[in-house]
């Protein structure tokens, strides 16, 4: 079970099998289906969990801040949909995730994943193979 957001008497259960796939500048997150959820957020922190600069993982989400000062919106879906792409990350950095959703005016507990966008390979040099 998650952690539930601050303040939030949560009566519903995190999502399931929570995934994240890294591509160039983003990340592809999907979770299992949660009974009659209403809709899902995503929030997505490049912060550490301890230590300087720390964002808790149950902080409120802050539109106005970079994802390495605190959480913010990775984006949002209605069911049947569980699945996302976050773009506009930076390759190489590692993101924190959560994902919760709501169902009338109870929200479910977070559920927690991790993932590092990747960028195409460099210093790569073509050669062509000698001819038979």
């Amino acid at each position: 079970m998650g952690v539930f957001p601050a303040g939030v008497l949560a009566q519903l259960p995190a999502v399931t099998n929570l995934t994240s796939v890294p591509g160039n500048q983003s990340l592809t997150v999907s979770w299992g289906a949660a009974r009659d959820a209403g809709f899902y957020v995503i929030d997505i922190t490049s912060a550490p969990k301890e230590g300087d600069g720390a964002v808790g993982d149950s902080d409120d989400r802050h539109e106005s801040l970079d994802e390495a000062q605190g959480w913010r919106t990775g984006g949002s879906t209605v069911p049947p949909t569980t699945r996302t792409t976050i773009k506009e990350l930076t390759n190489g950095t590692n993101y924190r995730i959560r994902v919760y959703y709501r169902k009338g005016e109870s929200r479910s507990a977070y559920a927690w994943g991790t993932g590092t966008p990747f960028g195409p390979p460099t210093g790569l040099t073509l050669t062509s193979a000698d001819p038979l």
